[in-house]
């Protein structure tokens, strides 16, 4: 892993009251043992050593009664900020960025669960300081060091490559069975999931290993459903934006039982469609939106098309449906 150095020399403002009983403090930060001025992005392995100096940058040698409270503070997915105490009282504090970091300190729910809006294969951080109360008496002088933490998987992205329109024989109903791909990167396990009553339906598992993108479907009968993936590591978890259908599976009307309509293909990306009765509005539409075929009152109607895929929508004059996606191979 390559190696985050780090200085963050924060300098402290002090009030009159506090100046005349305490000094001017700062934290010096070094991270594997070099400093480095400047706000750092700590990374999984990383070991952090911060020590209280005096702005002149020697070694603070504490006033009789005075004590030193080390503590970190995290901001949550909510932007929420929560504090963790290090019981630790010296001038310096130091602790390797792993799972189990803040164990020994009695926490060991440091990493939380994270949501992020950033763009997909983004690292998601969260932001922190490291905290120094120093106290003597009634005096408290309150400095801090900030910090990233990038430890998370990066965000992960669901596609959608193509969609199936299936109608249930026996109950009539209308399925989309979308074909996903998934990127997701470090990683230990991940979940692609859609919102089903509420709640976030798992409708595939993707292990550490496996192949990636990784494939599946996720059929449903909703045409407006929308699909996510969730990244788990050892430290937290990150949820990626949802991905809706394409525009052109939404706006395809439910289909109905076809009655004598007939569609052919043939050589060179010829298409016929016939029908027993005549047909009110025929059109042909392209994924990419393109309209390839449009007409109406019509008993026959025919096309040639270039390689893709394609739905048929055909209305009869009882104001009936029918839907089918077909793929054209020269």
């Amino acid at each position: 892993m390559k190696e985050i150095i780090l200085l963050a020399a924060i300098a402290l403002g002090l009030s009159t009251s506090a100046v005349a009983q305490l000094p001017e403090y700062k934290i010096v930060a070094e991270v594997n043992g070099t400093q480095t001025e400047g706000q750092p992005t700590l990374k999984d392995g990383d070991v952090c050593r911060y020590r209280l100096v005096q702005s002149d940058g020697t070694t603070v040698k504490l006033p009789s009664g005075a004590a030193c409270e080390w503590s970190l503070e995290m901001k949550d997915w909510k932007e929420q900020t929560y504090t963790i105490p290090i019981e630790e009282t010296g001038t310096e504090t130091a602790f390797t960025i792993a799972p189990d970091a803040f164990e020994e300190f009695g926490r060991v729910d440091f990493f939380f669960m994270t949501t992020t809006d950033s763009v997909p294969g983004g690292h998601s951080t969260q932001e922190g300081r490291v905290c120094c109360h120093l106290r003597q008496g009634e005096e408290t002088v309150r400095t801090t060091c900030p910090f990233f933490l990038d430890v998370l998987p990066t965000l992960g992205e669901v596609r959608v490559t193509d969609c199936e329109i299936r109608t249930d024989e026996n109950t009539g109903k209308t399925w989309y069975c979308p074909k996903l791909e998934v990127y997701v990167q470090d990683f230990t396990t991940a979940f692609v999931v859609m919102p089903w009553m509420g709640n976030d339906m798992i409708v595939h598992a993707i292990e550490a290993g496996d192949e990636i993108p990784a494939r599946c479907e996720a059929p449903s009968e909703d045409k407006f459903q929308r699909y996510g993936v969730v990244s788990f590591n050892q430290y937290g978890s990150v949820w990626s934006k949802y991905t809706p259908l394409p525009e052109w599976v939404t706006s395809i009307a439910p289909p109905q039982q076809a009655e004598s309509v007939r569609l052919e293909l043939g050589d060179g990306g010829r298409c016929v469609l016939t029908s027993g009765q005549r047909l009110s509005v025929v059109a042909i539409i392209g994924t990419n939106g393109q309209t390839y075929l449009c007409a109406t009152d019509v008993e026959r109607a025919e096309t040639t098309l270039p390689p893709g895929i394609y739905v048929l929508h055909a209305t009869d004059r009882e104001g009936k449906e029918y839907v089918q996606k077909f793929i054209v191979n020269h």
